[in-house]
């Protein structure tokens, strides 16, 4: 079953939650529930001006008159410009940290890698990757995609390396970490270099390489059987 990016899903629901009238605990809070489409139009306001001008050019004023919004609106929703333009980056690509779970641990992350691949070779990869590139002089945009993207990926992924594991489909002393970084970091780097496209082959490739050091020798699978 795909978990479908529910850290995301789970990660503006809770934010949206704190904006309402009540938040974790019982506590009331003055104001009113968010809207949705009020949201929605923030984030695309967002992403326009990223596409136009840059994160640089990037201002919350900017944004609250291309939305329609006041600044207060907007700073309810996000606590700084940095927060707000990977969320405005991200939204709707719940759906690159899904994770089929075909019994097939290695065909479980061939799939998802593909999907990765698939999102930064469009318009909102390239965005994330401008701003990754931002990341380098803004502590806080770094930040922002540790704790919005990255981590998120790579809990995700490790689950399912893990799973492997307790299946015998990868090998127990296996390390998980370096693993993780050697599927995600060679699709950035292609990204941000130009020199490979991200197509299907070259993932498909990464996906087999890693594998060849996760996968327990035959000899090994029956001494743990």
């Amino acid at each position: 079953m795909a978990t479908r990016g529910m850290w995301y899903s789970n990660y503006m629901n809770n934010a949206a939650e704190n904006d309402g009238r009540v938040l974790a605990g019982g506590t009331p809070q003055r104001g009113r529930p968010r809207d949705p489409e009020t949201q929605q139009a923030i984030l695309n306001a967002t992403f326009d001006l990223l596409e136009e001008s840059g994160f640089a050019a990037l201002t919350m004023e900017a944004v609250a008159m291309r939305a329609g919004v006041g600044k207060p609106t907007i700073y309810r929703r996000w606590p700084d410009k940095a927060a707000l333009a990977t969320d405005a980056v991200l939204a709707g690509c719940a759906l690159c940290l899904a994770f089929e779970d075909t019994g097939d641990v290695q065909e479980d992350i061939r799939q998802q890698l593909r999907l990765v691949a698939n999102f930064l070779s469009g318009k909102r990869g390239a965005a994330l990757v401008t701003l990754l590139g931002s990341g380098a002089d803004c502590p806080v945009i770094a930040a922002a995609f540790r704790e919005r993207w990255l981590q998120p990926q790579r809990r995700e992924a490790r689950g399912v390396l893990e799973r492997g594991i307790a299946r015998r489909q990868v090998r127990p002393d296996a390390d998980l970490d370096a693993a993780l970084d050697a599927l995600h970091a060679p699709l950035y780097f292609a990204r941000l270099a130009g020199h490979h496209d991200l197509d299907i082959r070259f993932t498909d490739a990464l996906v087999a390489l890693v594998f060849r050091g996760l996968t327990p020798c035959p000899e090994a699978a029956l001494a743990l059987s």
